[in-house]
């Protein structure tokens, strides 16, 4: 039996509804989720520390949602999985929170953004991926345990995001305007060249980089609408179906696939 260790925050519910899909279909695999909501702005990761062999939480909160999704475990135990799935800290919406202020010469010409290069935004990339929890927490996984650790990407935006008028919730509203306008700017290109470069160079030793397959990605920086209907999140009280305006979180089959091609390469 191979025992597979899932961590990541609200987006290991796409993961979760994925593995309930196909589970069937891996008779010799056991997966673990520990998943807690990055609630607090700030991301819940930050609240892990390493007591001997075992990652453990140092707040309550995040013990209770470990409690909560794997099933009664309140710390993960390193000599108790095969594998390692992290979701998360590597993706887009930090990238696209730059483009509101910066633009290289190959995007479109806003007198308000500051000119910079395209190198320089590259490095700010791998700055951002680099220095995010997950990465880090992925780079410490595989220096202590030797088993195959996989890095999920945060799913890109729905491609149902450029005919959305908005959401009630503030920073949804931000990035879904911010991403409306670099398409319509035409600068989703260079902006998927820009972030494909950068998950180039934060490849690491003992780390596979598991992004989604290109018929799983739209104009480089989008997600098809069809993984985004029924989407679903980690929150307060467990699994949730996520809101109308959610374009951010995945469904069962977005999970279903990426889990499908890790299982592929370890079982």
């Amino acid at each position: 039996m191979k025992k597979v260790c899932c961590i990541g925050s609200s987006h290991i519910a796409t993961l979760k509804a994925g593995w309930d899909q196909i589970a069937p279909k891996w008779p010799g695999v056991e997966m673990t989720f520990f998943g807690s909501p990055n609630n607090r702005v700030e991301e819940s990761m930050q609240f892990l520390t390493l007591e001997g062999r075992k990652i453990v939480p140092t707040d309550a909160g995040v013990t209770k949602f470990f409690r909560l999704t794997s099933g009664g475990l309140g710390d993960i135990d390193l000599d108790a999985y095969d594998a390692f799935v992290v979701m998360g800290g590597v993706g887009l919406t930090k990238p696209f929170g730059l483009y509101a202020h910066y633009r290289t010469d190959e995007q479109f010409h806003s007198a308000v953004n500051v000119l910079i290069s395209a190198e320089c935004l590259v490095e700010s990339f791998i700055g951002i991926f680099r220095s995010s929890l997950p990465y880090r927490l992925t780079t410490a996984l595989a220096q202590l345990t030797a088993k195959p650790v996989f890095l999920i990407p945060e799913p890109r935006p729905s491609e149902s995001v450029l005919a959305s008028s908005g959401s009630e919730f503030p920073t949804w509203d931000y990035y879904i305007k911010l991403i409306q306008k670099l398409v319509a700017n035409g600068d989703h290109a260079s902006e998927a060249h820009y972030y494909n470069a950068a998950l180039q160079a934060v490849r690491q030793p003992g780390v596979v980089m598991a992004d989604v397959h290109a018929d799983m990605i739209v104009n480089g920086v989008l997600t098809p609408s069809e993984y985004s209907k029924g989407s679903v999140w980690l929150q307060s009280k467990g699994y949730e179906n996520s809101p109308r305006d959610d374009f951010f979180h995945m469904n069962g089959d977005f999970g279903a696939r990426v889990l499908s091609g890790i299982l592929s390469s370890i079982a």
